[in-house]
Formats: C-alpha cells, sequence, structure tokens
C-alpha cells in the first residue's frame, strides 16, 4: 500500500534509533529467507507493560507488506486454527497479537510454528492425510514472557527447546519501544 519511498519516509527513519522498531522491521524481511537459506522458523516475543508499545512494533513489522490489518492476527485461536495461519504466511511472518488470549499449549504452539510442520492426520479410509507445511517467522506480543505464559497452561517448567524458537525481548526503551522519539 504505497511506494517504498511512502514506507521509507514514514516508518523506516522512526525505526533509527529505536531498537525494537527496528528488530520488528528486520524480522518482516526474516520469513522469505528462511527457504533460501535452509533454516527452521522461529521468532521474537515482545512482552512489557501495557501501552508500551508492543502492538506498534508488530504494526511495524506488517508494514514491510502493506496494510498492518492483513497481516496482524493474534493468539486467540485453536491449534488447527494456528496451523491454518501458519500454513497461509508461509514463506513470510506470522504476527500475533496478545499471547494471553491463547489459553492452551503455547509450548506446543511455539514448536509447531518453529518446526513447520502441521499435525498429522488420518483421512475417512484410516490412511495419513499429507500434513501441511511452511517457514514462517514469528512476532508475538503480551505483557508477560511467552514462557511464563506456557508454563501457566502447562504447569511445567518450558523446555530449553522452546525458548530457543521463541526469544523473550523485553520493552526496555527510555520511553517504553521507543529510545528517540524523533
Amino acid at each position: 500500500n504505497g511506494s517504498l519511498h511512502d514506507w521509507k519516509t514514514n516508518i523506516a527513519r522512526y525505526c533509527v534509533d529505536n531498537k525494537l522498531l527496528m528488530l520488528s522491521a528486520c524480522a518482516a524481511f526474516a520469513g522469505p529467507l528462511l527457504d533460501k537459506v535452509n533454516m527452521d522458523g522461529g521468532g521474537f516475543h515482545i512482552y512489557g507493560t501495557s501501552s508500551t508499545g508492543k502492538s506498534t512494533t508488530s504494526r511495524v513489522s506488517a508494514s514491510v507488506f502493506g496494510e498492518y490489518n492483513d497481516f496482524m492476527k493474534n493468539w486467540r485461536c485453536t491449534n488447527n486454527g494456528l496451523e491454518a495461519m501458519a500454513a497461509i504466511y508461509n514463506d513470510s511472518i506470522l504476527i500475533l497479537d496478545e499471547i494471553s488470549q491463547n489459553k492452551s499449549g503455547i509450548e506446543n504452539n511455539v514448536y509447531m510454528l518453529a518446526n513447520g510442520n502441521g499435525k498429522v492426520r488420518a483421512n475417512r479410509f484410516g490412511g495419513a492425510c499429507k500434513s501441511k507445511k511452511w517457514k514462517v517467522f514469528v512476532l508475538s506480543n503480551g505483557e508477560r514472557t511467552a514462557d511464563s505464559h506456557a508454563q501457566e497452561s502447562s504447569n511445567k517448567t518450558v523446555n530449553a527447546g522452546a525458548q530457543l524458537r521463541m526469544l523473550n525481548i523485553p520493552v526496555s526503551g527510555k520511553y517504553g519501544i521507543y529510545d528517540n522519539l524523533h
């Protein structure tokens, strides 16, 4: 939606000296590169208190491809719905807002999204259906770490593998997500 010049003028220039905005813009380019460099997916989970700009980081990432409403989704979905979204956003970024809206299986969802394989299902004859596959980079946000949500939903310690696939990044700017207000 618009030109590269418009994006540079209205969005990219404000990323300068704002590390979370820069990270979010760069995350948008990670998804399309995963297959080219033969890497699995993964992602970042930006967390911090309310009204610090976490959703703005998601909008910056989505702006790389167009209207943010087309790319920003939320964690309020079933496991099957999340799998379908990952397949739709294959070779791109999957932006998931407000992790607290997902109350079941965050750790399993992180593994599924990063590993790029859907659940194996049986067809009506008892054989296996073809599983969905994808390569996506995930940008998530919420008020607490992804680990704390995963631990809450499973009542167990989160595996290191899930922690490595979804890195928790705190809001730590001088003004919420911003260090420089330009």
